[in-house]
């Protein structure tokens, strides 16, 4: 999937390091069956660490950390991969390869994913309470 769309895909070309590394964390998320999230934040920290030490090859030390400051704390890796990931997927060249794949492509916001997170703990607590599964 990656090389297909590194080198079918034009708008993949051009785009810097980090997009590049962010979506190949997300397709490597998807290639390795990653389920939960926590598995595919794992991966988007590791590939964010790989590109801080890449900024600082390319910069050095002190302009790295001058460009990243703050930026490079987990919030911003985090705020940065969302954007970047919603812009890989609402792209409908993307999009159209992950649905050819069987894939339903959805970017939401860091609010609409809580949304649906929290809808989705309150409507599975309602089938553990009729269930009368225990909670661990």
């Amino acid at each position: 999937i990656i090389g297909l769309l590194y080198n079918e895909v034009e708008w993949f070309n051009g785009r810097s390091l980090g997009f590049r590394i962010i979506l190949i964390a997300l397709f490597s998320a998807i290639h390795l069956n990653v389920g939960s999230l926590g598995g595919i934040l794992s991966l988007l920290l590791i590939f964010s660490i790989y590109f801080f030490h890449q900024g600082v090859a390319r910069w050095g030390r002190m302009k790295a950390l001058a460009l990243g400051g703050v930026g490079f704390s987990a919030l911003f890796l985090m705020a940065y991969a969302n954007r970047e990931i919603r812009a890989v997927v609402e792209t409908p060249a993307i999009r159209q390869r992950l649905v050819e794949l069987g894939g339903q492509p959805q970017a939401s916001s860091p609010t609409e994913f809580r949304t649906r997170v929290e809808r989705d703990i309150s409507n599975l607590r309602k089938v553990m309470a009729e269930r009368k599964i225990d909670q661990e």
